[in-house]
């Protein structure tokens, strides 16, 4: 099978931001932001006989997302500060999806809207400093995700796209805290980040009566989560401070929801597949009510998993090089 690929990508934003100080600790900001951009992918393939209708595919995405943020911060020292506030987004995804056995508009005229936080914190005092963070934003589905085709690439993993795919929320959060002993010439570092998405991109995946696995993106009814936990100490071990050691440690976690036919399913006809045929049974209204039902078949399950990470560094410094020994 030989494919040729064409895609174009055009689009323009631009925003609009007004800050207003009230006395001398309070800030008020607003800020509205307008982005609209056009995707269009055409494949054709072709076998030894001429071309393959089926494996042709066009899908046309074209999206308008409307961001507004409000946010109020108050100054209580120097170096210290607090924003809090949030955003408010609205994304219309319009995707237009052809290939042989489907013709789907989904998206026209739609429009998804999320309201997530803005919230910054800064503390300085001594030698200490602390930092909090969250804030969020909407996030349309990749189109190509959104392809009415199977995908035959590898034989034995068949993927489909999903042309019901719906927008999602990522919220970014985290903090750290920093301590510089001036007097030891030490540093104590503490970090932490995460990501929660709602509604996140995962995957259905069944097996059929022959071995052959097969996965489709469906929007997950419950949030997916990853966070990490780092700390590092750095101090000298001499009084010329030629010899350092720094000790870190990281302790990772993830949390994220897939969905997994409960037995084997009937294979796919590869060569004379119907992708709306497929799709009303196995996902149902434009809102998935068979699939998110059961009716289809399919179970949810939710992977958690920790990774920790310890070790040390030993490290010897002159002015024109150094030595150093690391210890995972």
């Amino acid at each position: 099978m030989r494919y040729l690929s064409d895609s174009k990508s055009y689009g323009f934003g631009g925003s609009a931001q007004y800050t207003e100080p009230i006395g001398e600790k309070w800030t008020l900001s607003a800020k509205a932001e307008l982005n609209w951009a056009k995707y269009n992918s055409n494949r054709d393939a072709f076998d030894a006989n001429g071309r393959n209708d089926y494996y042709s595919s066009v899908s046309n995405n074209h999206y308008l997302i409307q961001l507004y943020d409000v946010t109020a911060q108050y100054k209580f020292g120097e170096g210290s500060w607090f924003t809090f506030g949030g955003r408010v987004s609205g994304i219309m995804n319009e995707t237009y999806s052809k290939s042989f056995g489907i013709e789907e508009y989904t998206g026209k005229g739609q429009w998804d809207w999320f309201v997530t936080p803005n919230i910054r914190f800064q503390y300085s005092k001594g030698n200490d400093r602390f930092s909090l963070y969250a804030s969020g934003y909407g996030q349309r589905p990749n189109s190509s995700r959104m392809l009415p085709v199977l995908n035959i690439s590898d034989p034995s993993r068949l993927s489909l796209g999903n042309v019901f795919l719906k927008p999602y929320t990522t919220t970014n959060f985290g903090g750290n805290w920093k301590r510089d002993n001036k007097e030891r010439f030490s540093t104590l570092m503490v970090y932490v980040d995460g990501r929660l998405n709602t509604s996140p991109i995962s995957f259905a995946r069944w097996y059929d009566t022959d071995g052959i696995l097969y996965s489709i993106p469906v929007n997950a009814q419950k949030p997916s989560v990853t966070a990490s936990l780092t700390a590092n100490y750095t101090t000298p071990l001499d009084a010329k401070k030629n010899w350092t050691l720094t000790l870190n440690g990281v302790m990772a976690y993830t949390s994220s929801v897939s969905y997994q036919a409960k037995t084997a399913l009937p294979g796919l006809d590869k060569d004379n597949f119907d992708y709306s045929a497929f799709m009303d049974d196995f996902w149902g209204n434009a809102d998935g009510d068979r699939f998110y039902g059961g009716l289809s078949g399919f179970g949810e399950s939710r992977t958690r998993s920790f990774n920790p990470y310890a070790g040390f560094t030993l490290k010897y410094n002159q002015d024109h090089y150094f030595i150093s020994l690391d210890q995972a």
